[in-house]
């Protein structure tokens, strides 16, 4: 599992650049499931990447995917 995006102290998770990147480099590395950003979901879903990615807009829900 990976993840990528900005979290604030409140664990909101913002948008971020080099989505498609990010996403080539999670394959390469053996990853299965991204999570990203809300904000980036279409730019994810646009990028035929053979993972299985996961919008999210709080830090709690990719904890709780890690912690079951």
């Amino acid at each position: 599992m990976a993840f990528t995006g900005e979290v604030s102290g409140h664990g909101q998770v913002s948008a971020v650049g080099g989505i498609r990147e990010k996403l080539r480099a999670a394959k390469d590395c053996g990853k299965k499931i991204i999570f990203v950003p809300e904000d980036n979901g279409v730019e994810a879903s646009e990028e035929n990447s053979g993972l299985e990615v996961r919008t999210c807009s709080n830090i709690e829900e990719v904890l709780d995917v890690l912690w079951s």
